[in-house]
């Protein structure tokens, strides 16, 4: 990627490879996960609230008072987090995603990690993972 920083008014380089982590979980698992991850050291998280399914196609059952016609939810609820880390936190971020929400039923969720190519904090025109630590 050819990124042009001076165009954007910063100087600094990420010296850090970068690893954004993104995991989709169980809303009953959200505190937990996120305990977890911040014990691991990645306080500086994002997450959201949102629906999804996988491959099951989300939840069917039987209604009970209807003769046994189906019922379902197309989507489920879940928890969205995405944390910005160093990349030798990265397995060990991902490991501990994976203790806390593994029942080994369908629905505990995905986990992502991508590629951080530019960090920059907006405010200060200054590209640097530290930066924001030191106000």
């Amino acid at each position: 990627m050819n990124f042009n920083h001076e165009l954007w008014g910063m100087t600094g380089m990420v010296r850090n490879e970068m690893k954004e982590v993104i995991a989709i979980v169980r809303p009953s698992k959200w505190q937990e996960t996120r305990d977890t991850a911040e014990a691991l050291g990645a306080q500086e998280i994002m997450n959201r609230r949102v629906l999804g399914r996988g491959h099951q196609q989300g939840l069917r059952y039987l209604r009970p008072l209807s003769g046994g016609e189906e019922g379902g939810m197309r989507y489920l609820p879940k928890r969205m987090a995405g944390w910005l880390i160093e990349d030798e936190q990265t397995d060990a971020l991902v490991a501990a995603i994976i203790e806390v929400n593994r029942t080994n039923n369908y629905g505990d969720g995905k986990i992502f990690v991508c590629p951080v190519d530019v960090a920059a904090i907006a405010g200060d025109n200054v590209e640097d993972n530290e930066a924001g630590a030191a106000k």
